[in-house]
């Protein structure tokens, strides 16, 4: 299907890597590594849990993850004044015109990795992972996995919305002011909504 027309076009820029992170209760006792896990057929899980969520009857366009396309937050950029005249909407699209160059979808589905605050702390984890945090009164384990999507009109590929896919709320996720404007509806009832809207 690729270079043809389809309802949804999908790119996972999640990436193929699984964090173990420590926690404890000095700065000393904190370590974090990030482990290359290709083998895993993460992106591929990803994918197949989207194609299941998004009615039957809609064609499904799987588009391959270039990480140059999409280049990391550049942390010298996030000044008051960059804020200011930075129109992230206007980047994002960008980014995706240049990841779907050669597709023609009605719509595209973008999966990243989300952040949350580990409680009250200062500290945060990040995607799919594993925290081992030092307690006072013993050790505590948490397996996590945290991602978002962003929707895009396939026609100007202008941000439409974007939802929460999967948190860990009780544990450690910091609720709804962790993922910003992020509403919590299952992808599912997003994708059936789009399709009946279709013209």
């Amino acid at each position: 299907m690729a270079g043809g027309s389809c309802d949804f076009g999908v790119v996972i820029t999640t990436g193929d890597e699984f964090t173990v992170q420590t926690t404890g209760l000095t700065i000393f006792q904190n370590k974090k590594t990030v482990v290359p896990i290709p083998g895993w057929g993460l992106s591929d899980l990803i994918f197949a849990r989207t194609r299941a969520a998004i009615p039957a009857g809609a064609s499904v366009l799987r588009i391959t993850y270039n990480p140059a396309k999409f280049p990391p937050h550049d942390e010298s950029k996030d000044t008051l004044k960059d804020r200011l005249v930075r129109d992230p909407n206007a980047e994002l699209a960008g980014y995706m015109r240049e990841a779907v160059k050669g597709t023609n979808c009605r719509h595209y589905i973008q999966i990243l990795n989300a952040i949350s605050p580990i409680g009250s702390s200062s500290y945060t984890v990040r995607g799919f992972g594993i925290l081992n945090q030092d307690v006072v009164l013993g050790r505590r384990i948490f397996l996590h996995a945290l991602a978002f999507i962003r929707i895009f009109d396939g026609r100007g590929l202008c941000h439409r919305q974007t939802e929460l896919c999967a948190d860990q709320p009780g544990s450690f996720a910091g609720g709804a002011e962790v993922f910003g404007q992020a509403r919590r509806r299952p992808l599912s009832r997003v994708a059936r909504r789009i399709v009946s809207n279709a013209p």
